[in-house]
């Protein structure tokens, strides 16, 4: 049962869709790569607690991500994200925007 996967520095434009499948994930590492979008199949990773999407492109995150209850630590700096949804900013997550 993986628990931690680490996908930074890969050049990725965007997260496999294998991750989302892996429901028992609580820590997410895909920072330095250049992720312009996250799939709403985020919200399937009902586990997760740590996600660090930091430098990457991303220009906008899911409003759905706001429904992820265990989410305690968002990553988002460098990136060139024009807005963050209010229900995301709402909940009790330490966000790293800068």
């Amino acid at each position: 049962r993986l628990t931690e996967l680490r996908l930074s520095h890969n050049q990725l434009s965007g997260l496999p869709v294998a991750v989302y499948r892996l429901t028992n994930l609580q820590h997410l590492e895909a920072a330095n790569n250049q992720i312009t979008d996250v799939d709403l199949s985020i919200t399937q990773l009902v586990n997760l607690n740590v996600l660090d999407l930091s430098n990457n492109s991303l220009t906008r995150i899911p409003f759905e991500m706001g429904h992820m209850t265990t989410l305690r630590q968002l990553s988002l700096q460098g990136n060139i994200l024009k807005a963050i949804p209010r229900n995301v900013l709402d909940k009790n997550i330490d966000f790293l925007l800068n």
